[in-house]
């Protein structure tokens, strides 16, 4: 710690300080409000490999509110390859009175009312629009899923928090698994 023989010296010192700490809070300002013009990037599959090995790797202390929900949650830390094979063997049917869309249940926790169910899209189109009963996690297996203007891709994974509510989209279709409520509703418009 530095000694200041005279008290203007330890107020220079100070106020110097205090510029530099204005500096940077207004430094970190402007570059919170730049990050929100830039558009998405897409990480590289080897850079995104890594990163979904290392958020696994360290899934317990990780673990959300959502996980631990039902016991359901945890099928969504199986690996994608095997996620694909279980959904092959599945019974599909048509979901409601969506053109090209299917959904097959997998399995049902009664103790919690969740489900966990397989979603596929055979091309684009747009989900209902519902809100959610109980949390909501899904993982994109293939295609394209897109939530409020956000893209997501295969291994991306997207929670909901109860009482939300959102109608997604595809581009060019997509297979999904979803661990939701059975509460979950259906709604004619955004509430």
């Amino acid at each position: 710690m530095k000694n200041f023989e005279t008290p203007k010296e330890s107020r220079e010192a100070q106020e110097e300080l205090t510029d530099t700490a204005v500096l940077s809070a207004s430094e970190l300002q402007t570059a919170a409000v730049l990050s929100y013009g830039v558009s998405d990037v897409p990480l590289p599959a080897a850079l995104k490999e890594r990163l979904f090995e290392r958020v696994a790797s360290e899934a317990g202390s990780l673990a959300s509110d959502l996980d631990q929900h039902s016991e359901l949650f945890a099928l969504l830390s199986q690996s994608l390859g095997l996620l694909k094979q279980q959904a092959a063997l599945m019974q599909w049917q048509p979901m409601g009175s969506l053109d090209g869309f299917e959904m097959a249940t997998w399995q049902l926790d009664e103790a919690t009312d969740s489900i966990a169910f397989f979603v596929r899209a055979k091309t684009a189109g747009n989900f209902p629009l519902h809100r959610h009963a109980e949390g909501e996690a899904v993982l994109v297996l293939d295609g394209d899923f897109v939530v409020e203007g956000r893209s997501y891709g295969a291994g991306d994974r997207i929670d909901s928090p109860a009482g939300t509510s959102h109608a997604p989209t595809t581009s060019r279709g997509c297979l999904l698994l979803c661990v939701s409520s059975v509460h979950d509703e259906l709604l004619t418009s955004k509430s």
